[in-house]
């Protein structure tokens, strides 16, 4: 019998660490014993942790060039690139 677990998918590391966090919280909340609630704490806390490297190393990956640049005109609509309707000239009447 092994004790090894299976090999996690690199595209779903973030979502099998958030799900064993939710099951470490869930496992602490019914530990009777304190040095057992907080071991079970500790891992959700670790696996928190890894989620987050997770995102991270998602986000050093991810195609910069796909994203909408702020300040470009690619992430306003019409109305807003073009000056919300009003004019930018001083016009004295």
């Amino acid at each position: 019998m092994s004790d090894t677990a299976e090999p996690v998918p690199k595209q779903r590391t973030d979502v099998y660490h958030r799900e064993r966090a939710i099951m470490e919280r869930r496992a602490a909340t019914k530990a009777h014993d304190v040095r057992a609630r907080a071991a079970h704490l500790e891992l959700a806390y670790q696996h928190d942790l890894a989620q987050a490297i997770a995102w991270h190393r998602a986000d050093l990956t991810f195609d910069p060039a796909a994203t909408l640049r702020v300040g470009t005109g690619a992430d306003q609509t019409p109305s807003q690139a073009s000056g919300g309707g009003r004019s930018t000239d001083a016009k004295s009447t």
